[in-house]
């Protein structure tokens, strides 16, 4: 199990005794970060070189099948625990072996990966290239998440190929990239923006949208996004994949008719490691095809055929969200908050923002509505620390809201659509509200305020806890580029999270630049790079 230390420790803890691993690849310097194991460790740095001299030299023997796991891969579980989903070689192979024909991959063609390992869709940048031959090159995770180091890295490689969510190509956007005419764009893990798609048909030679759950392997429909398009729909099913949409009585809804989505075929996955009951409520008898043993992934997406054929995604029919391409189940943020000594109840939702200037994703942000056990005041610092500590950071809530009780239905249930929306204002942080005390904090608080969607930012206030995170951080640092005429990677930003923090950063470098260049100066004038 190679383990993807980005993930908090209990989750770690919870994936590792699910799974039974016996084996666990890591490296010396990050034992101490580890859950504790009782399985073999193995350390590739220190353990690698003993190891490999012991390997046998000939021709390795295929002993896999098609039906043998070629991997499990944990998503968001409502019950707040994850759930491992098993995937077999031949619902890889025939994802990689549809994907190589459309929309193609050949020998000469060089993939550049930016996708964690946690999230299935890394499978297409890893396997794609090697089953047909061709390259793949792995970023480093700070070259990924650092909009301006990505450009960078697209300016100096030779990639015909990349892979990103719309977030990502956002985040690409916003760093002032400017396209790359030999790249293919393929985008996926959430829906793409039609104002999103048109700006990335001038960057590329190619735009590709691509819809599927990790319960059917990867993706599961393709659609090329052409000039003009007045509308992105996920396409037609890849090879050996049958898409039906489905009534709530089972039947086939007519064409524009919505329903909920279910797919069968070849990328099915094998249901859910030791959840037999999950795996029967989602795994369900297929009875479209002539076996009594095919079944059909109940997805519970909404969608439509449209006259041409095509799928529309519609959204959900569930509390299930994507936030930045990842798959959310809401009930595991509620079981995270409600564990805090605080938190009487807990409801979370999402809410989406205004992209902003020079923006055309429209992003969904997480709100956390809480009623506090008597006594307890709402401290948004303290929760966001004790949400990072359980869950992973695309998990953690960016508003927090204290009601005095939840909205409900005359049914009892939970009344989402009567929750109040988040307002512009600060939330109540330790650090009480500090303004801009020069010229350039005000700017910095400018440029926040706006990201942010905020009223009030103080120059005490740390980013992260006014609800920001890594693509806003993104979004932060290219307008401050613009603002100071320096680059600010986004590893000084996290490094530096308030308003006075950065404040200092761009003085200390405005004194570089008045005692290193003088008008005289060929170089005066050109931006400082930090």
């Amino acid at each position: 199990l190679p383990l993807d230390v980005a993930f908090p420790q209990e989750r770690n803890t919870t994936i590792l005794d699910d799974s039974g691993a016996g084996l666990l690849l890591t490296k010396q310097s990050l034992k101490p970060l580890l859950p504790q194991f009782h399985g073999r460790v193995v350390n590739i740095d220190s353990d690698g070189p003993e190891l490999i001299s012991l390997c046998e030299t000939g021709s390795i023997t295929c002993r896999s099948s098609p039906n043998d796991l070629a991997y499990v891969m944990y998503t968001s579980g409502s019950t707040g625990k994850p759930k491992g989903v098993q995937v077999s070689h031949r619902a890889v192979v025939n994802f990689l072996h549809s994907v190589g024909q459309e929309p193609g991959f050949t020998p000469d063609d060089h993939m550049l990966a930016v996708t964690t390992i946690s999230f299935d869709i890394a499978g297409l940048e890893l396997f794609l290239p090697l089953s047909l031959g061709g390259i793949t090159e792995i970023v480093s995770e700070e070259t990924s998440a650092d909009g301006f180091l990505l450009v960078e890295k697209l300016k100096s490689t030779k990639a015909t190929f990349m892979q990103a969510t719309p977030s990502r190509w956002q985040m690409l956007l916003d760093a002032g990239w400017e396209g790359a005419q030999q790249l293919m764009i393929l985008s996926g893990g959430e829906s793409l923006p039609l104002d999103l798609a048109h700006q990335l048909l001038d960057c590329g030679t190619q735009v590709w949208n691509f819809y599927g759950p990790t319960e059917t392997t990867i993706y599961s429909t393709v659609k090329q996004v052409l000039p003009g398009a007045e509308s992105v729909t996920i396409g037609r099913p890849i090879a050996n994949t049958q898409i039906y949409i489905l009534d709530r009585y089972g039947n086939i809804t007519p064409i524009g008719i919505p329903g909920e989505l279910y797919i069968g075929g070849e990328g099915l996955a094998n249901g859910y490691l030791d959840q037999p009951n999950l795996t029967r409520e989602k795994f369900v008898h297929n009875p479209f095809v002539d076996s009594t043993d095919a079944l059909m992934y109940k997805t519970g997406d909404i969608a439509r055929y449209r006259l041409d054929g095509e799928l529309e995604f519609l959204g959900r029919s569930d509390h299930q969200v994507k936030v930045r391409g990842f798959r959310i189940e809401l009930g595991e943020i509620e079981n995270a908050l409600l564990s805090h000594d605080a938190v009487h109840q807990a409801v979370v939702t999402t809410c989406t923002t205004e992209p902003g200037e020079g923006a055309a994703y429209l992003e969904n942000r997480l709100v956390a509505y809480l009623i506090l056990h008597q006594g307890y005041r709402m401290e948004v610092g303290e929760l966001r620390t004790h949400v990072g500590n359980v869950l992973p950071e695309y998990m953690i809530p960016e508003f927090y809201i204290e009601l005095a009780e939840i909205p409900l239905t005359p049914n009892g249930k939970i009344d989402r659509r009567a929750l109040p929306a988040p307002d512009h204002s600060r939330p109540e942080l330790e650090e009480g509200l500090v303004a801009p005390r020069n010229a350039i904090e005000k700017e910095i608080s400018e440029i926040w305020a706006e990201v942010l969607k905020l009223e009030q930012i103080g120059v005490m206030d740390n980013f992260f806890d006014l609800g920001g995170h890594s693509l806003l951080a993104t979004r932060v640092t290219s307008r401050m580029g613009k603002a100071f005429d320096i680059v600010l990677p986004l590893r000084v930003f996290f490094q530096n999270p308030t308003v006075e923090k950065l404040g200092q950063v761009v003085e200390a470098h405005r004194y570089v630049r008045e005692t290193e260049f003088d008008s005289s100066d060929e170089g005066d004038g050109e931006t400082i790079v930090i």
